[in-house]
């Protein structure tokens, strides 16, 4: 068994002394629950075998415990900044940019996905950890971090989150060159209706 340090982002009514009672009894001593810029979080120390296990347990256990709260994102985050690439990999800002710009390591660094603005650029952790392990030969993700899980989960949430408020024309009208599209977000639609043991199943397959 491992203990995994992850944070779940929540949505929902401000908790209750109540709801914290109800949590703790129901497995979640293990975390801390909290406000942080108007955001409410539950910090983990989850032991468990897996990374996986460990986050579908913790969401089940919020979820099921108090009906109101949603889980919306796991933290720490898939996209981070050249800043955040340094941190967590114990890194200077100045090696990270000579990595990304190929002037240093191996090459092929992964590209940026999208760009706050002209100067500001933001990756895919899970890429970007990867390429440490397979170029660089360097584990950034002791302890079993899995970021491909996480991001792979994130999306998951993301788009639970986001169906309630998609319309029949984003999943019934749309052109018969795009009906795949209509295809998979009834399927996720259905995926993230389900119970949580057919969710558990889901995301542990």
């Amino acid at each position: 068994m491992r203990t995994f340090n992850f944070t779940l982002i929540l949505e929902g009514p401000a908790l209750q002394e109540a709801d914290l009672d109800h949590l703790f009894k129901a497995g979640c001593g293990d975390a801390v629950f909290g406000v942080r810029d108007q955001l409410q979080y539950a910090e983990f120390d989850r032991s468990a075998p897996t990374l996986a296990t460990a986050l579908v347990n913790a969401i089940l256990d919020v979820e099921t415990t108090v009906p109101s709260l949603r889980v919306v994102r796991v933290e720490p985050d898939d996209l981070v900044t050249a800043p955040m690439i340094a941190e967590r990999t114990g890194r200077s800002r100045e090696s990270i940019r000579l990595l990304a710009s190929g002037r240093r390591g191996p090459g092929d660094f992964p590209a940026p996905v999208t760009w706050l603005d002209k100067k500001s650029r933001v990756w895919q952790w899970s890429r970007v950890a990867e390429w440490f392990e397979d170029q660089m030969h360097v584990d950034v993700t002791p302890g079993g971090g899995a970021p491909q899980f996480v991001a792979a989960l994130n999306g998951v949430l993301e788009v639970r989150k986001q169906m309630a408020t998609l319309t029949a024309v984003a999943t019934e009208e749309v052109p018969e060159r795009l009906a795949f599209t209509a295809d998979t977000l009834r399927a996720l639609r259905a995926m993230v209706t389900k119970t949580p043991e057919a969710v558990r199943r889901t995301l542990t397959a």
